[in-house]
C-alpha cells in the first residue's frame, strides 16, 4: 500500500503503476482530478478536490459581486489542475478568467506575473501555488501596484506557512481549507489531534497540514482494524464500505465513490499572521499600505 504521498506531480508519477498493479493508494495530499474521475480501483481520496475548492471560491466571490477574477498558478500539473477548476467553475456561469499568469515551479520568479495580473485590475486573484512564491506575489502586488484585489489561495499552499511568511502583509488573504479548523478543540477529532501531538510529537506545531495528516492516518487505521487478513483485495473491500465519523469529520467511500469528504471552508490571515475562520468576505480584515 502507498500512503502519505504529497503533491500532484508525485501522485502522477505513480498513477500508472497503481492502476496496473492494484496497489492501494490511500489519502494522497492532493486534490487532482485524475485521481478522482473516473473512479480508479484502489485509489482513495479523503480531501475535497481542487475542482471543489475552486468552485467554492468562485461561489463566494460572485456572492460578493466580485466578477473580475484572475488566476496566478504554478506552471506544472498542480497549477494546471487548479486553473482548470477555475475555468470550469466560471464556464458554468457563462464567464471567463479575466487574466492569468504562471511562474516556474521551485522558483520565486513572480515579478512578470505581478505586472501581467495587475494591469487587468481584477477584483480577485485565485492562487494555485507554493507558499513562498504566493507570498512574494501578494507582497509585490500590495507594495508595487495600485491593484487591490482579494487574494484566495488553494489549501495546498499551507495556510500556516503562508501566514508566518506574510504576517501583517497578509491581512485579509483567504485560504480555502479541506479539514476542520485545527484549533477548535470542541471538535473531537481536533481535540484528539492535540492530545496525540502533545504526547508523541512535542516539537511539532499544530497546523492545518498536521490536521490533515492526522485525519488520513486515523482513517487508514479504521480500515486496517476491520480487516480479517492483510491482502490488497481485503483492504479494498473494507475501504469500499467505509462510512466513519472520525469525531466531527466523516469519511465515506463506496465502490463507485472514492471521494471521502466534500468539506471546503474558508479562513483568512489576520494580524501578526494569525488564522481565523470566515463565513463570508465581509469578515475580511482590510489591508492598508
Amino acid at each position: 500500500m502507498l500512503f502519505g504521498y504529497v503533491g500532484t506531480p508525485t501522485s502522477k508519477a505513480v498513477f500508472d503503476i497503481v492502476r496496473k498493479t492494484k496497489i492501494p493508494f490511500f489519502a494522497p495530499f492532493t486534490g487532482a482530478e485524475f485521481l478522482r474521475n473516473p473512479v480508479t480501483k484502489g485509489i482513495y481520496n479523503i480531501r475535497a478536490s481542487y475542482f471543489q475548492e475552486t468552485e467554492a471560491m468562485v461561489d463566494i466571490l460572485l456572492e460578493n459581486q466580485k466578477k473580475h477574477i484572475s488566476v496566478f498558478y504554478q506552471g506544472d500539473s498542480f497549477g494546471e489542475a487548479g486553473l482548470k477548476g477555475v475555468k470550469i467553475a466560471l464556464q458554468k456561469r457563462g464567464m471567463k478568467i479575466l487574466s492569468k499568469a504562471s511562474y516556474e515551479r521551485n522558483t520565486l520568479d513572480v515579478e512578470n506575473t505581478v505586472s501581467e495580473i495587475a494591469i487587468s485590475n481584477p477584483d480577485a486573484v485565485i492562487m494555485i501555488g507554493a507558499y513562498k512564491p504566493c507570498a512574494k506575489f501578494i507582497r509585490l502586488m500590495r507594495e508595487k501596484t495600485t491593484s487591490r484585489p482579494i487574494f484566495l489561495n488553494l489549501s495546498f499552499v499551507g495556510a500556516d506557512a503562508l501566514a508566518e511568511t506574510l504576517l501583517n502583509k497578509g491581512l485579509g488573504v483567504v485560504v480555502s481549507q479541506v479539514v476542520p479548523y485545527p484549533f477548535d478543540k470542541r471538535i473531537p477529532v481536533v481535540a484528539e489531534y492535540h492530545q496525540m501531538t502533545q504526547k508523541y510529537m512535542t516539537e511539532s506545531k499544530i497546523s492545518f497540514m498536521g490536521m490533515e495528516g492526522f485525519i488520513a492516518a486515523k482513517a487508514l487505521c479504521r480500515v486496517l482494524q476491520k480487516m480479517n487478513h492483510f491482502t490488497r483485495p481485503e483492504f479494498m473491500r473494507k475501504a469500499d464500505s467505509m462510512n466513519e465519523n472520525l469525531g466531527g469529520f466523516r469519511v465515506y467511500f463506496t465502490p463507485k465513490n472514492h471521494q471521502g469528504s466534500d468539506l471546503v471552508h474558508f479562513t483568512q490571515i489576520g494580524p501578526g499572521g494569525s488564522i481565523s475562520n470566515i463565513d463570508n468576505l465581509n469578515q475580511l480584515y482590510k489591508y492598508w499600505d
